[in-house]
C-alpha cells in the first residue's frame, strides 16, 4: 500500500507538472511602458476639425518619436515633458483620435505579438456612455507613452477601445 500511494504522488506529479505547449513561444509578450503621460483632451466646434484637413489626418494615427525633432506639429503643442525626454534610451509612441465621447479613466496595455512580429499599444478607455455629451463638438486625444527604444523598422500598432466600469480589463 506505501508502493502505491508513492507511485501515484509520482504519477500525480508528473502530470501536474507536464505542459502541452510542443515548445511553442508565448503569443505575446508583455512589455513596460516607462513614461505614460497625461491624455490630451481638446474639445472643438465639428466644422473647425472638418475644414482642418492636418486634424483629420492625425486620426487614428500612431507616430513613433526617436528625437525632439520627430515631434509632429500636431498644433496642440507639446511640454518640457515631451521635447526633454530621454530619446537615447527609449522610443515615445503617440497615438491620436477624434470622438464625441469624454473618458473618465484609462489603461494602456503594451505587447510585441510573438506571431506576427510587430509591437501593439492598446488604449482603454473607461466612459460612463458611448453618447456625444457635446453635441456640434468633437474631442481631439492625443495618448503617449515612452517605452524601451523600439527597432528602427519595427511595424508598431495602437487601438483603443471603450468599456464601462464594470468591465475588468485585466482578467
Amino acid at each position: 500500500m506505501k508502493y502505491l500511494t508513492v507511485l501515484l504522488g509520482a504519477l500525480a506529479f508528473l502530470t501536474c507538472s507536464c505542459n502541452n505547449n510542443n515548445d511553442e513561444p508565448p503569443a505575446e509578450t508583455v512589455l513596460p511602458i516607462r513614461v505614460y503621460y497625461q491624455p490630451m483632451n481638446t474639445w472643438m466646434d465639428e466644422s473647425e476639425i472638418d475644414r482642418n484637413e492636418h486634424l483629420k489626418e492625425l486620426n487614428h494615427r500612431i507616430v513613433v518619436v526617436n528625437s525632439a525633432a520627430e515631434l509632429p506639429d500636431d498644433g496642440l503643442g507639446f511640454s518640457d515633458a515631451y521635447v526633454k525626454a530621454d530619446f537615447q534610451h527609449y522610443t515615445m509612441l503617440i497615438y491620436y483620435r477624434i470622438h464625441r465621447w469624454e473618458f473618465e479613466a484609462y489603461q494602456y496595455r503594451y505587447i510585441f505579438d510573438n506571431l506576427e512580429r510587430k509591437y501593439n499599444w492598446t488604449i482603454m478607455l473607461h466612459v460612463d456612455s458611448d453618447e456625444n455629451h457635446y453635441p456640434g463638438m468633437r474631442c481631439i486625444s492625443r495618448f503617449a507613452i515612452m517605452v524601451d527604444k523600439i527597432p528602427e523598422n519595427a511595424e508598431v500598432t495602437a487601438g483603443l477601445g471603450l468599456s464601462d466600469y464594470n468591465c475588468n480589463w485585466s482578467e
